[in-house]
């Protein structure tokens, strides 16, 4: 399930600012993987442990030979840990790409006046009444008052809603049939 428009709108720098960290933390985890791996490998072949069960004597055969009967059992302990771990964040890092998907398609549906909106709004963070003392843009000679940019807040929001979630469009039009069947 998708959050609300005003939730993806609202969101959107620490969705990416997340997405940055998230992409970040798979890399070192996958970095740290592949290091833990070569000092396993390098510990087993400088070690001098015997075979589990064989008495504590100089070993025969080659640290080769050691290292590839016995990496995957010492390997096996802490895969599934990392596995889930680095699944969590493969799928957290596509939930996030898929939120920033659906924030360039609101983006694309507005005007330049109401995507203006949206980035002084939403990102810079300027109230309702910030914004009606400012022009949007230069070419522009227009100020808004409060009730317009509320007025214009709502109607991005109901175009947002019903982009991201286009059975609820539907549903509302059921709900009006019946209830003017019914009267």
């Amino acid at each position: 399930m998708f959050p609300s428009a005003k939730d993806i709108l609202r969101n959107h720098k620490q969705v990416l600012a997340r997405l940055q960290v998230a992409r970040m933390e798979l890399r070192q985890y996958a970095e740290m993987h592949s290091t833990e791996k070569d000092e396993t490998i390098q510990s087993m072949v400088l070690s001098g442990r015997a075979l589990d069960g064989m008495p504590k004597s100089r070993r025969h055969g080659s640290s080769t030979e050691y290292v590839a009967l016995h990496y995957a059992d010492q390997a096996d302990g802490d895969q599934p840990q990392i596995e889930s771990h680095i699944h969590a964040l493969q799928q957290e890092i596509s939930s996030i790409k898929m939120q920033l998907k659906l924030h360039k398609a609101i983006l694309n549906l507005l005007t330049e006046t109401e995507a203006r909106f949206v980035a002084l709004h939403y990102d810079d963070g300027l109230t309702f009444v910030q914004l009606s003392e400012i022009q949007f843009a230069p070419s522009e000679n227009v100020l808004y008052s409060i009730s317009t940019l509320r007025r214009m807040n709502q109607t991005i929001l109901r175009m947002a809603e019903l982009l991201i979630h286009p059975q609820a469009k539907s549903q509302r039009a059921t709900i009006y049939i019946r209830a003017s069947k019914s009267q």
